[in-house]
């Protein structure tokens, strides 16, 4: 592709343990990730050519691939997304302990109500 610049959108429906994204360019170009935040872009990450940006623990969302340079010129990104591995649900396993009884009383500390000191503040 030739152009100072493009966009592409990528929507991502689950949570990815990490996203790389590899950036080629024969121009002097930047690969930009962004996403809309309070109805402001943000950018997410960038990467120059021949590089990678890898971005770990992405979350669920849409977002837009901006290629921008101050030269036309070609340029090809790839994206390579792996996906989170659910953590597995453990269900306890009941284990029951005898009681042992106490030769002696023991006593249980009863709740009672405490106050604490009013603190002032200086204006």
């Amino acid at each position: 592709m030739v152009g100072p610049e493009a966009v592409y959108f990528l929507v991502v429906d689950k949570e990815l343990d990490y996203l790389e994204l590899d950036f080629g360019a024969a121009a002097d170009m930047r690969l930009f990730l962004m996403t809309w935040n309070d109805g402001y872009p943000l950018c997410v990450g960038s990467a120059v050519p021949e590089g990678t940006l890898i971005l770990r623990g992405f979350p669920a969302g849409i977002y837009f691939l901006e290629v921008d340079g101050l030269t036309a010129g070609e340029y090809s990104f790839t994206i390579h997304c792996f996906e989170a591995t659910p953590t597995p649900i453990y269900s306890p396993t009941r284990t029951t302990t005898p009681a042992t009884p106490t030769r002696t009383p023991t006593t249980t500390p009863a709740s009672r109500r405490m106050f604490l000191p009013l603190m002032k503040r200086s204006r």
